[in-house]
């Protein structure tokens, strides 16, 4: 994926008059994520799921 997004990027950078340097951290996470149901429980997102 990491070969795709760089050429991907390059192609809108070469198309558009202006490009913006995007940094990506392709890091793997380390601490453990919450299931959906639970991130949207726990925001208060029910009427955006």
């Amino acid at each position: 994926m990491t070969h795709w997004s760089r050429a991907e990027l390059a192609a809108a950078a070469a198309q558009g008059g202006e490009a913006h340097l995007l940094r990506l951290d392709l890091a793997p996470i380390l601490c453990d994520l919450p299931s959906l149901e639970v991130f949207v429980e726990r925001e208060a997102l029910d009427g955006f799921a």
